[in-house]
């Protein structure tokens, strides 16, 4: 027997409302719902709500992006940051920047070191100019703010480059498919199910013990498997 070969299975948001409606039995498995339904449209309010809130779990592998910001003459101080989101110098806005490196006039991209506002907030001259060095990412609601020192001077040139994670995109439409990896599918059934139990079926305890049991292992396995594998090195002091 031959397999498929096939590895593009894909859902969307209509699928795992149903099927999440399916699980804490809202819904008989031949049963469908409109869009219109109160229920559904509560239920994509409950999904929504929870892939932005798993965010703050830490970055996912698949969330990681990389990106590159022209400075701009003495941007970057405190009077005077880059900012992310509506109207910023990037219209997005990162949960996290996790590096910078400063892209020297050589093409060789050096290491920036990312301090706390404490740390930024004690530099005795934030209008120092020079190649970057240092950054601090405040991650406001909009738009978010980022502080380099020292800044480029006038006249100079300059380009940041840096590492960060993404926000989850927003479900909206009945075939928007998740912004999550194939892997991640049935965390989200079950995470949606485990949702919405205690609202239709309160009174029922072992479903809800069973959906939370499972979504809460589901979501464990793919948190797990979303970790990028690093090096280990032991050292040994042999004077002993």
């Amino acid at each position: 027997m031959a397999t498929s070969g096939s590895t593009n299975h894909a859902t969307d948001r209509d699928n795992i409302i149903h099927d999440a409606l399916i699980e804490c039995h809202v819904l008989a498995i031949d049963e469908t719902i409109a869009n219109t339904d109160s229920k559904y449209i509560h239920a994509n309010r409950v999904l929504n709500d929870m892939i932005k809130h798993w965010q703050v779990q830490g970055y996912n592998l698949f969330r990681r992006s990389r990106d590159t910001l022209t400075m701009v003459a003495a941007q970057g101080t405190d009077a005077n940051p880059y900012q992310f989101g509506t109207g910023g110098d990037k219209t997005y806005r990162p949960l996290r920047i996790e590096n910078m490196r400063y892209l020297d006039s050589s093409g060789n991209e050096r290491p920036m070191t990312h301090i706390s506002r404490d740390e930024y907030d004690n530099l005795p001259d934030k209008d120092s100019t020079g190649e970057a060095t240092l950054f601090n990412y405040d991650p406001q609601r909009d738009p978010a703010k980022l502080y380099i020192w020292p800044v480029l001077a006038s006249g100079g040139s300059g380009t940041l480059v840096y590492t960060y994670q993404r926000a989850i995109e927003d479900f909206d439409a009945d075939a928007d498919e998740p912004d999550y990896p194939q892997e991640w599918f049935e965390t989200l059934k079950y995470g949606l199910a485990a949702r919405l139990a205690p609202v239709y079926y309160p009174a029922d305890g072992l479903m809800m013990q069973r959906l939370q049991s499972v979504a809460g292992q589901k979501l464990m396995e793919s948190t797990s498997f979303d970790k990028e594998p690093v090096s280990t090195t032991f050292m040994v002091d042999w004077r002993r």
